[in-house]
């Protein structure tokens, strides 16, 4: 069961298929590409309301540091490349085991956020501990392509909303339309500020004063530290990267997988 993802780029209207993730990912990671297809269309159903979601505006964070994932959020928000991507090992739902304690996403959007957990039935044991093997034969390797593709036809042929649980939440700091603008124009954060978290601060600071001297938007004293305090909350991928890098050996070995 497939459903078109709608979303709008300055408000122009952006439709992609689950062909159109598969083409860009490739044919490495089906089952990953299909989750977050779904994470997608089930948080763009609760996040638009009746509208259009505005892909630059979105925020993801995801326990799951898997490739096939990760490419289908960057086709549908950009937001690996502007650095609105972040992939939190401390997200996973270890409590559910090792089979579905990855597959949680938050999906934030104007203040509003959204924690999406798989439902059991679309992760099977097999897939996991196969993924997770160090020495897999020829006949394993095969044998884990098709638990691939079986997931990702599972998870397709299913209605978001069976696929994915979720949770709905508000940030602390809400942002208004305008301050939404600016934390878009913030997205070069990553390249001038480097990987350093003091740094990302000093650059917040730089951007709103430039844009406060170009007239873009003016923010007063509250509007400044919501800007900051929303940003910070954007770009913890500066500190949360580098723990990704040395996620559990547990963990890690399923990521390159899906």
């Amino acid at each position: 069961m497939t459903t078109t993802l709608t979303v709008t780029d300055h408000g122009t209207t952006l439709d992609f298929t689950y062909e159109d993730a598969l083409r860009y990912h490739g044919p490495q990671a089906p089952g990953g590409v299909a989750h977050a297809y779904k994470v997608l269309e089930r948080a763009l159903g609760v996040l638009g309301g009746e509208g259009s979601v505005e892909r630059r505006e979105l925020v993801v964070t995801t326990a799951h540091g898997g490739p096939g994932v990760r490419d289908s959020f960057e086709l549908v928000t950009r937001a690996v490349t502007e650095g609105r991507y972040t992939v939190d090992s401390s997200l996973a739902r270890r409590e559910r085991g090792n089979t579905l304690a990855l597959y949680v996403f938050r999906i934030t959007y104007r203040g509003a956020s959204v924690t999406l957990t798989v439902r059991e039935g679309f992760v099977v044991d097999e897939f996991i501990t196969l993924s997770r093997k160090s020495d897999r034969t020829a006949e394993d390797e095969s044998r884990l392509t098709e638990l691939k593709q079986e997931m990702a036809d599972r998870v397709m042929s299913s209605p978001a909303e069976s696929v994915y649980d979720v949770e709905t939440g508000t940030l602390p700091v809400l942002a208004t339309a305008a301050q939404a603008s600016a934390c878009r124009n913030l997205g070069c954060l990553k390249s001038a500020a480097g990987e350093h978290p003091y740094s990302l601060v000093a650059a917040a600071l730089e951007m709103v004063a430039h844009v406060t001297t170009c007239g873009r938007f003016v923010p007063g004293a509250d509007g400044v530290q919501d800007l900051l305090m929303l940003r910070i909350e954007q770009v913890r991928f500066a500190v949360v990267r580098r723990r990704a890098a040395v996620v559990d050996s547990q963990l890690g070995g399923e990521a390159d997988q899906q």
